[in-house]
């Protein structure tokens, strides 16, 4: 995706402004929280951590004198950005699994197709034409599927995410980036150790291991149990022994490793978690989609007690939430007698990030080495004094309205004018309690042609409407 220059973030016509620059502000590093500090960034990297606030010749933003208090950039390991175009679906009432609704697919066969008519009807059929509409060469299509992509990821990027999945089936020695972000890539390129990243959407579809080099499951495996790559693997989305089967299935294939994050894991039982631990896997742990799909999530304080890490993510907007932070609030909301703010703000950062970049963790925490991924989340009072006051402060205060800024890679993405200026593309939204939010938009990469939100999202609504044959409106920010 080449480069292009339309929207500028403020200053970004002067690149050396964000190349080296210091944050000053309260902050929620790795190891301590910081009253006062200050970081360095260079380059894309936090080369220094200060417990004061330390001045310097750079550009400095002071987030203290606003009141944000700074957070690593939340980290959303399941979602599929590409369909979150599509208003909340009301689904039928009684569902088992996704094999209720989805249908079930068999080394690329349908052989279940999806028991709810309207899914089968107009979504499934929808999804596909979204894709096809309109483009009759293969650099249209790919330009098309980048273009419902970013669409999902500025959904993302409005409630703090930096990195998000392309898509939930990823070979990494195919060369579709993982965790591309509108052309920036939020990763640990430049802090090693950087792991491959692998995801299976449909377990019945992966072919029987062999130990020819190609084969997908040997070269896996062989990742796995090296340590260099990891497994996001879609399990278990249900509550009957199909489910648990899938579990199975990846069990018998020696795919349940320290390596491997569960998503959903609902069909699981006691006597499976219990194997879970013993490999050291996570979990990743999407309880708004759950509950609305299935009635019940995960009986997520059993899981915490056999000490196995969780990750949290909305999945799709489609029966999840609009974002990661809008998924943490419901968790806040709903399991604070299980979790401290200290572990829920974890499922967010630091632990999905440990599982993308290993041991080293240099994505999903403030730390020097580590990428410099963060999100301003704005303070109903004056900065913290405490450690438990911090988190405590960064929980209450989720919310899309309080996300104030967004910086990827040292560059910022997303701000209101108190952060970044007004530069950037407005963008317009529906906060909480329908308040009206205005932010500052930043690409720093075209999408094929598409070169603002607003081409994006003309675009897409169009296509919406003339595979809908209707005057509906896509699901807005």
């Amino acid at each position: 995706m080449e480069s292009a220059a339309s929207i500028n973030a403020p200053g970004a016509n002067n690149p050396t402004k964000w190349s080296r620059w210091r944050l000053h502000g309260p902050i929620i590093a790795a190891d301590r929280y910081i009253k006062n500090g200050t970081l360095l960034i260079e380059n894309g990297i936090i080369q220094k951590v200060f417990d004061t606030r330390t001045e310097g010749p750079e550009f400095s933003i002071d987030a203290g004198a606003k009141r944000l208090l700074v957070l690593p950039g939340m980290i959303d390991l399941h979602n599929h950005a590409a369909y979150n175009y599509y208003p909340q679906w009301t689904p039928p009432a009684n569902l088992m699994s996704r094999f209720d609704w989805r249908g079930r697919n068999k080394n690329g066969v349908w052989i279940n197709p999806s028991a709810d008519p309207f899914y089968r009807n107009e979504m499934s059929p929808l999804f596909k034409k979204m894709f096809e509409h309109g483009c009759s060469t293969e650099e249209q299509h790919e330009e098309r599927e980048a273009a419902l992509i970013a669409f999902g990821q500025i959904r993302g990027l409005i409630g703090g995410c930096t990195t998000m999945p392309t898509d939930c089936d990823l070979d990494p020695d195919h060369p579709k980036p993982y965790l591309k972000y509108l052309g920036q890539l939020s990763r640990t390129e430049g802090a090693e150790p950087a792991r491959r990243v692998w995801a299976i959407l449909d377990i019945p579809c992966i072919e029987p291991e062999t130990h020819e080099p190609t084969n997908f499951v040997h070269r896996l495996k062989k990742d796995l149990h090296s340590g260099k790559g990891c497994l996001l693997v879609h399990v278990g989305e249900g509550l009957d022994n199909q489910s648990r089967g899938e579990f199975w299935t990846l069990r018998d294939r020696g795919l349940v490793t320290e390596h491997t994050a569960l998503i959903h894991a609902l069909g699981l039982h006691q006597s499976d978690w219990k194997l879970v631990a013993e490999r050291r896997a996570s979990v990743v742990w999407a309880p708004t989609s759950n509950v609305r799909l299935y009635g019940r999530t995960l009986d997520i304080a059993s899981v915490h007690s056999h000490g196995i890490q969780i990750c949290l993510a909305p999945d799709w907007t489609i029966s999840g939430s609009s974002s990661i932070i809008d998924e943490l609030a419901y968790v806040r909301d709903h399991y604070r007698s299980v979790f401290s703010s200290r572990q829920l703000l974890d499922m967010v950062t630091r632990t999905p990030g440990k599982m993308i970049s290993g041991a080293e963790n240099k994505i999903g925490v403030i730390a020097e080495g580590a990428v410099a991924d963060f999100c301003l989340l704005a303070l109903s009072g004056d900065a913290p004094d405490t450690e438990m006051a911090a988190y405590d402060a960064a929980l209450s205060n989720a919310s899309v309205n309080n996300v104030r800024g967004v910086v990827i890679r040292g560059h910022p993405a997303l701000g209101s004018e108190e952060f970044c200026g007004d530069s950037g593309e407005v963008l317009s939204f529906a906060g909480e309690q329908n308040q009206v939010i205005h932010r500052r938009l930043f690409l720093h990469s075209s999408v094929g042609k598409y070169t603002s939100f607003a081409e994006l999202a003309e675009m897409i609504t169009r296509n919406f409407q003339e595979t809908t044959h209707s005057s509906k409106l896509i699901a807005p920010l």
